[in-house]
């Protein structure tokens, strides 16, 4: 009878059930406070195209020479993590990544990565920076940033405080990279194969359907798509690996009904993300060997699992649209939601603070796509065509609708006037939400727990909208 092969050692006999339990060696609990989450690879994203040997990037002489400095910091971040290609500087475009940056970037969006693909291959990328992006450094944000550019998804950033690719605030360490940031790169090359050698499918868990809790334990099952008898399955070969993932590692495994169920162990220092499992099976011959990666979830704070829908709104302001998701999704949780879009099935856009989305669109008709997902595997997803050309419709008319803040700047407390139909909103420049009202006549007063320093006042009506930049001082 032929072993199945369980990590590095080998266990004969068809089916069987033996735990093993968690237990974190030395070095890994040193890493534990840095090391939060699971692996968390941008959907869609396939890889650099072209298979070339380096990516060249040019920065921008928007940046002094001490900022480029920063810039190259953050370059050489990536390259010392590994990432495939690594990058290379140039004096001039053409580059594959151009780094630059945009004073129309919104108040509250300090950086964004615009990624240019084909079907997900990636062969160009431009990185934007906000001009007035403090309190995030220079190179944090180029940081950050750049893992977009190499497939990294943000991370939820109260889970993981030490990341780099923290979907908002700083990790208070000038970007450098975390030992998870470090793992997460590791991950994404591991999953993201060379583009002539085909795709290596991921499936999701058949049956247990909510995360995994930190230091939990259980069974996670995977459809094979192998058809085989006891005795078939007795001969053959299954091996199984967590992508070097310290924290996530398996008790067991064994074939029910041609599933392949796995008891997984969840360390306790594992707060939230998405991690996977490397699982190659090779039958007896004359049929071929499956891989595939088995994927699931962990949070501190998991949900049941639902279906939620996350309709936008479109406005176009000039040369600016806006594309407006946040406040409009029918998820019934109070977790954070992340987002990105795709346009023309061929531009993903990430932003460093979440949010709605402002970018400059060319006139015509363009497809817009809209992916928001709650962390732990709960997806909505809705498209939308807009014509450039006849934006104006979605604008708000100045004299349109009442809308008015004062005093500003304002000490303890400012008064918001708008239309009594209006829905009010007041954003810190993170994204996130500080407070809601009704339209009418209404006070601010800002408790104790709130900053000073700048907010966004934002009114809704109808599918039209207005901001006002109201400045909360001593």
């Amino acid at each position: 009878m032929k072993p199945y092969t369980f990590g590095n050692i080998l266990l004969p006999g068809l089916f069987f059930l033996l735990f093993t339990s968690f237990a974190l060696t030395s070095s890994a609990q040193n890493e534990s406070q840095k090391l939060k989450s699971a692996q968390e690879v941008i959907k869609g994203f396939k890889g650099w195209d072209n298979n070339r040997d380096t990516n060249r990037v040019y920065i921008s002489d928007d940046f002094t020479n001490e900022e480029k400095d920063s810039i190259r910091t953050a370059i050489a971040r990536w390259n010392g993590a590994g990432c495939t290609p690594p990058m290379k500087e140039v004096e001039a475009e053409p580059a594959e990544i151009v780094i630059k940056e945009d004073p129309d970037l919104p108040a509250n969006k300090a950086g964004r990565c615009r990624s240019q693909h084909t079907n997900g291959w990636v062969y160009h990328s431009e990185i934007t920076i906000n001009p007035n992006h403090a309190p995030i450094s220079l190179t944090e944000l180029v940081t950050h940033e750049l893992g977009h550019a190499y497939g990294l998804d943000d991370t939820k950033s109260v889970s993981n405080p030490n990341d780099c690719m923290r979907g908002s605030g700083s990790n208070n360490n000038d970007g450098n990279l975390s030992a998870h940031d470090s793992t997460e790169l590791k991950a994404t090359t591991t999953i993201l194969q060379d583009k002539d050698s085909g795709e290596i499918p991921i499936k999701k868990d058949k049956h247990r359907l909510i995360a995994f809790l930190p230091g939990e334990n259980g069974p996670i099952a995977f459809a094979t798509g192998i058809n085989q008898t006891p005795e078939q399955w007795g001969q053959t070969e299954i091996s199984i690996n967590t992508l070097d993932n310290p924290f996530i590692q398996f008790g067991a495994f064994l074939i029910e009904n041609n599933d392949l169920v796995v008891e997984i162990v969840v360390s306790p220092e594992l707060w939230a993300g998405k991690f996977y499992l490397d699982i190659t099976i090779t039958p007896p011959a004359p049929a071929e060997t499956t891989r595939f990666f088995g994927v699931h979830y962990v949070s501190e704070a998991p949900v049941v699992p639902i279906e939620f829908e996350c309709p936008f709104e479109i406005g176009r302001e000039g040369e600016l649209t806006t594309i407006m998701w946040q406040g409009n999704t029918t998820y019934p949780y109070t977790g954070k939601l992340r987002a990105y879009i795709n346009v023309d099935d061929s531009l993903m856009y990430h932003q460093k603070g979440g949010g709605d989305f402002t970018l400059k669109l060319q006139p015509g008709t363009h497809k817009i796509e809209l992916f928001v997902d709650d962390f732990q595997g709960n997806e909505a997803y809705k498209t939308e065509t807009f014509d450039v050309t006849h934006a104006e419709e979605f604008l708000p008319d100045p004299d349109e609708f009442l809308f008015e803040v004062y005093p500003n700047p304002f000490t303890g407390f400012c008064n918001i006037n708008a239309d009594v139909l209006c829905e009010i909103s007041i954003y810190d420049l993170m994204g996130h939400l500080i407070k809601s009202m009704p339209g009418g006549s209404n006070t601010w007063y800002p408790g104790k727990e709130i900053k000073k320093g700048t907010y966004i006042v934002h009114a809704k009506l109808d599918g039209l909208q207005k901001r006002i930049k109201v400045v909360y001082f001593e």
